[in-house]
C-alpha cells in the first residue's frame, strides 16, 4: 500500500507541475495578450494619426494645384502684359522718330523761310537804293 500511496503521490506532485507549468503557460498567454492590445491600441492611434496626415496632404495637394494654376494664369498675364509694353515701347519709339522727323522738317522750313526772307529783303533793299 505505500507503494501505492507512493506512486499516488508522484501522480499528484506531477500533476501539480503539470498545472503549475500550465499556469505560467497561461500567465505568459495572458501577458502576451495583453501586449499585443496596447500594441493594437498604439497602432490604431498611428493609422488615425496616418489618415490624419493624409486628408491633410490631400488639402495641401488640392492648395498646389490650385497655386499652380494660378502661377499659370499669372504668367500668361505677365507675358501679355509684356507684350503690351513692348507695343508701347515700339509706338514711343515710333512717336519720338516721327517728332525727330517733324523737327528737322520745321528747321528745314525756317532755314528757307529765313532764306527768303533775306532774299527779299536785300530784294527791296536793292530796289530801294537804285531808287535813290
Amino acid at each position: 500500500m505505500s507503494q501505492m500511496n507512493d506512486q499516488v503521490n508522484i501522480r499528484l506532485i506531477a500533476i501539480e507541475n503539470y498545472s503549475h507549468d500550465k499556469a505560467e503557460k497561461l500567465k505568459e498567454l495572458q501577458t502576451q495578450v495583453e501586449t499585443l492590445q496596447e500594441f493594437n491600441k498604439n497602432a490604431e492611434k498611428v493609422l488615425s494619426r496616418l489618415d490624419t496626415s493624409l486628408e491633410e496632404l490631400e488639402k495641401l495637394q488640392s492648395k498646389v494645384l490650385k497655386n499652380t494654376n494660378d502661377i499659370y494664369a499669372l504668367k500668361l498675364w505677365k507675358n501679355e502684359v509684356i507684350a503690351r509694353l513692348d507695343q508701347g515701347i515700339e509706338n514711343r519709339t515710333k512717336a519720338f522718330e516721327r517728332i525727330e522727323l517733324l523737327e528737322k522738317q520745321v528747321s528745314m522750313l525756317k532755314n528757307l523761310l529765313d532764306q527768303y526772307f533775306t532774299l527779299e529783303i536785300n530784294q527791296i533793299k536793292e530796289s530801294h537804293a537804285k531808287r535813290k
